[in-house]
């Protein structure tokens, strides 16, 4: 009788290690990779992805190095691929045996007590693999995070300060008592104390380290490195700077994620979910090859076949202690296509008819709650109330090298300044957005924001890492700008430069990185929303003035807060909002006939009124009101109700 090999048994989320060198004893090297991949998946059918532990709103000191992770990110820098021993031969030092070890997805070797690396066996395998600086999504808002992270720890954003970078810190007693330069990757700030590897034991196996030998400073350059002391309730809270965070997060999550195919298809700014190994011990050493007196703990190997040309500042930036910025080996990845948590992360965009019916469930009265919510916020305006859900519909679904089709940036003026006391109209708006979408940033545009903050990403060439801008942002973030923080000032430079980048966003939806010797078109897909007093400086392509039903209204109920709607009617419009957004939209070519004759008899009723952007306008709100209402073919009875609204709103401009 044929005797089926036995199916693999270990620990695959405690000890995924363990799983991988079994398959690595029974698949070759050209197969290993997709076996490994198909036994995790089958894995997380069996038991759903909700069993593995997520880095997400989890301190990094309390991660246990070596199992399986998920990690809900964005790509926020490549950087350069790296060389690795995806195998390679051990020697026993008593008999000279030799045995072939696997070295993918992890940063340390593994062989038995007392054999060590031969560096110069023809057995070994050198590959390469991609390095993904990745950081926890920007702007993701609470509800969405309570959805994604329910077992994470996390604690309100504004409620946790960002300590300064400059702080230091004393050695312990038993340490001395001088004061030492501070490091942004420092872990001795931590509650629990991270001890450093220990001598492997005669009967547990060695560990060996594979790792670049460190480049000393030239003469005159400073090693010092800052490090910031935790407050409150975060143990471990680096600076936003230092970890690229886009947005202030005192719960993000940075991580080196290590991609070993495929890493061609991931891109800048682009949200994925890896799921992998995880590496959090406090160091790598760093050490000679075989170890022994001069390698400082014993039985680490460095391996020659690195190549280590950083200057210090790249290795500040690209090799920080995995202790506060893992490494995370990826075995899978899942790219998030549509950002609602309420929805299957599986769904196919865009999304059919047939599809929407099976989702849509009690939607019925969606539309209608949304639009009283709406204009509770904007004090009875029922036409501002349809044109901002209409706005949190829109998305970019397709361009051309003039156009930008599908961006819908809003501006609704009308608003009180902020600085007028007792007035947060604006912000109970901008707060009901957030209750709304799973991704918002709200930017009061005051001259300090508008002159000290980066908005868009810069190349650090010192660092050879890309440092983030407050506009490098995944796709599908709302933006709010709230013009009424605006005071009297004049903007600097960099201010100057800001404005700029906003103007190119809402024309073109794309961000001009700087790369100092020139720049680079990032395309990007973000709703602008902006609040004013008076119209934006900022050039929007809708423009509406606020009609409230109550105008003297308006400062006496700011100071009221808004009441929330109950949690079921909330995850009603959330998934209304996330599922609309993505339907399948056409536009059949009899109707096409139509508008286009329309267009011809309005230009030739209003020369003055009508011309090819509004037009185009026009088009892109039927669109919307298409979407909104659960068509996916363009009516004439939606046409009638869009040339409506905006003979409304064109009423209200002159």
């Amino acid at each position: 009788y044929l005797v089926a090999m036995p199916i693999v048994q270990e620990d695959w989320i405690g000890k995924p290690l363990e799983v991988i060198r079994t398959l690595f004893g029974r698949y070759d090297q050209n197969s290993l990779d997709k076996e490994i991949a198909k036994y995790f998946e089958e894995k997380i059918k069996q038991n759903g992805l909700k069993e593995v532990p997520s880095l997400n709103g989890s301190p990094t000191y309390k991660l246990q190095s070596n199992t399986l992770v998920r990690f809900r990110c964005m790509i926020q820098d490549v950087l350069d691929p790296e060389l690795f021993l995806s195998s390679y031969e051990t020697v026993c030092e008593k008999d000279q045996t030799r045995e072939v070890h696997c070295g993918m997805y992890t940063d340390c070797s593994y062989h038995p007590d007392g054999h060590y690396i031969d560096f110069e066996s023809p057995r070994n395998v050198t590959q390469d693999r991609q390095t993904f600086y990745c950081i926890s999504v920007p702007a993701e808002t609470q509800w969405g995070k309570q959805i994604l992270y329910p077992q994470s720890t996390l604690v309100e954003t504004e409620s946790v300060p960002i300590p300064s970078s400059k702080s230091k810190r004393k050695i312990s007693e038993s340490e001395g008592s001088t004061d030492v330069p501070a490091s942004p990757f420092s872990e001795a700030s931590m509650e629990t104390d991270i001890q450093p590897p220990k001598t492997p034991s005669p009967d547990k196996p060695e560990v060996t380290a594979i790792a670049p030998q460190a480049k000393k400073p030239k003469e005159g350059e400073s090693n010092e490195m800052e490090e910031i002391k935790p407050q409150g309730a975060v143990a471990v809270l680096p600076t936003f700077s230092h970890l690229n965070f886009p947005i202030v997060d005192p719960n993000g999550v940075a991580a080196l994620v290590k991609v070993y195919h495929d890493f061609d298809t991931f891109k800048v700014n682009q949200v994925v979910e890896f799921i992998g190994i995880v590496y959090a011990e406090p160091f790598v050493p760093a050490v000679d090859q075989r170890g022994g007196q001069d390698a400082g703990i014993e039985g680490v190997s460095i391996d020659p076949t690195v190549a280590f040309e950083e200057t210090l500042m790249e290795m500040k930036a690209h090799s920080p202690p995995p202790s506060l910025v893992p490494r995370l080996h990826c075995i899978m990845a899942n790219k998030i296509m549509q950002p609602n948590p309420l929805l299957p992360q599986d769904l196919v965009l865009p999304v059919k008819m047939d599809v929407y019916y099976q989702l849509s469930g009690s939607m019925s009265t969606a539309r209608s709650e949304l639009l009283d919510l709406l204009s509770s916020v904007l004090y009875g305006d029922r036409l501002a109330a349809e044109y901002t859900l209409l706005h949190l519909l829109s998305t970019v679904y397709a361009r051309t090298e003039m156009l930008c089709l599908g961006s819908f940036a809003l501006n609704i003026s009308g608003f009180p300044p902020s600085k007028m006391e007792g007035s947060s109209c604006s912000s109970n708006l901008a707060q009901l957005i957030k209750e709304l979408v799973p991704k918002c940033h709200v930017l009061p545009m005051t001259l300090e924001n508008m002159n000290d903050l980066d908005f868009v990403p810069k190349k650090d060439y010192t660092a050879n890492r890309l440092n983030s801008g407050m506009l490098q942002l995944s796709d599908g973030t709302h933006l709010v700008l709230d013009e009424t923080a605006m005071s009297e000032g004049q903007l600097n430079e960099n201010g100057v430069k800001n404005l700029t980048a906003l103007n190119q966003l809402i024309l073109w939806q794309k961000v001009n990185y700087d790369f100092q010797y020139h720049t680079s078109e990032f395309p990007c897909d973000m709703p602008v929303l902006v609040l004013s007093e008076g119209k934006s400086l900022l050039p929007t392509q809708c423009h509406l003035p606020l009609a409230p039903v109550a105008p003297e209204k308006m400062i006496t109920s700011a100071n009221q807060p808004t009441t929330s709607p109950p949690s079921d009617v909330l995850v009603r419009l959330r998934i209304y909002l996330g599922l609309h957004r993505v339907l399948a939209y056409q536009l059949p070519d009899h109707i096409r006939e139509t508008l286009e004759q329309d267009f011809v008899d309005m230009r030739k009723a209003a020369p003055g009124n009508m011309n090819a952007d509004l037009f185009h306008l026009m088009l892109n709100i039927a669109r919307l009101v298409s979407l909104s209402v659960g068509q996916s073919v363009l009516s004439l009875e939606t046409w009638r109700h869009v040339k409506s609204l905006e003979k409304e709103r064109s009423a209200r401009l002159n």
